[in-house]
């Protein structure tokens, strides 16, 4: 096969497999990033993502830290394959300077799958400056880069050089033009547009604001549990968690994910202790055993960001918050209908009884059905 004809032809088999790589839905990366001791936004404000596959960058995203963790991003395929190796590195940045940066390991894209990745931002890495792909941890350069060939340019370059030389070379002009048209419009264009809707698509997805909590139990035994609800529009779940803060502690004590799929407009989610009775299990959508609030825990709902809170963070009230004949210990709360959106602050005053019903200890009537 004449070399023009042979390279011509790889190029269009790259875009195909390129366009079947970009359609499966369910295919992703989505880094939840924490930290158990950086406040926000006193240590960091921004925090910047940074994905490289074999084609060159994938996203350079910045993004304000709207509260605490943890932060949730997704990445869609877009020129990445099935297989391909993916460098990711995430920063945190203080008035736009970085102040620490974690390097992961190489990652790749599972067709059909979602691919979880957690990231710890550490204090100890603050202002610690390591060679280019270097990661940190516990305050110390770990060795060599991690893929200084991507960081540096070499694949970029190799590739670049490579291909740029050998088409220029072994195809004519016209060829080349229409092979370098059909790239920028069918590659660039195409897959630049399909990343950033599904980069753009899936970091949106982990802000939505439209999930509410909309019950509390707090009952005998280890009868505990929350609810959630997705009013105004339907919720995606994968990027959201509950947070737990105990006793007036600061610091999150446990982390719940709710799962992954889509919330539809109107409907609950029930999350409960794993070691609850038959009674109340037999209510639940998710189970974990670190749903142990009692009276004096606070939470804090979080897709990518603060979207409700229940109690207020960093209060210790005794033995629980209390108001208008309203108490959180030994109780089920169900949130006001007329509630269509949650309280952000989580660290402003709370009285339970300015939003919530008290309906008895170990009512369950309602859990999984908000304003029926």
């Amino acid at each position: 096969m004449p070399l023009r004809a042979m390279v011509a032809a790889m190029i269009r088999l790259a875009l195909v497999l390129l366009l079947m790589a970009g359609c499966a839905d369910q295919t992703a990366i989505v880094l939840e990033v924490t930290s158990r001791d950086l406040q926000v936004p006193d240590d960091i404000d921004q925090l910047r993502f940074v994905a490289m596959g074999t084609s060159g960058v994938m996203a350079d995203r910045t993004t304000d830290l709207p509260g605490g963790w943890p932060q949730t991003f997704a990445l869609r395929p877009g020129r990445a394959g099935d297989g391909d190796r993916i460098n990711i590195q995430v920063e945190g940045l203080r008035g736009g300077t970085r102040r620490v940066r974690r390097v992961l390991a190489p990652t790749s894209f599972e067709s059909g799958s979602t691919v979880r990745i957690t990231v710890e931002l550490e204090r100890s890495c603050l202002d610690v400056m390591c060679a280019d792909g270097a990661d940190c941890r516990s305050g110390m350069c770990t060795g060599a880069p991690v893929d200084a060939g991507v960081d540096s340019g070499g694949v970029d370059s190799g590739l670049d050089a490579g291909v740029d030389a050998g088409e220029d070379t072994g195809v004519d002009s016209a060829v080349d033009s229409a092979v370098d048209a059909g790239e920028d419009a069918g590659v660039d264009a195409g897959f630049d547009a399909g990343f950033d809707a599904g980069f753009d698509a899936g970091f949106d997805a982990a802000t939505p604001g439209a999930l509410v909590i909309t019950e509390y139990v707090e009952g005998t035994s280890n009868n505990k549990a929350l609810e959630v609800t997705a009013i105004g529009g339907e919720v995606s779940l994968s990027a959201c968690n509950l947070l737990r803060y105990t006793n007036g502690s600061t610091t999150v004590g446990a982390s719940i994910p709710l799962g992954s799929g889509v919330l539809a407009a109107g409907a609950s989610l029930v999350v409960c202790s794993s070691s609850a009775g038959s009674a109340l299990s037999a209510r639940c959508d998710v189970m974990n055993g670190a749903v142990t609030h009692n009276g004096d825990d606070a939470y804090e709902l979080v897709c990518g960001s603060v979207v409700d809170s229940f109690g207020r963070v960093g209060e210790d009230p005794g033995d629980e918050w209390s108001g208008g004949g309203v108490t959180t210990q030994n109780e089920t709360l169900r949130r006001d209908c007329s509630v269509t959106t949650g309280d952000t602050d989580s660290r402003n005053a709370f009285d339970p009884s300015d939003q919530w019903l008290a309906v008895g200890l170990d009512n369950f009537a309602d859990l999984g059905m908000h304003c029926p």
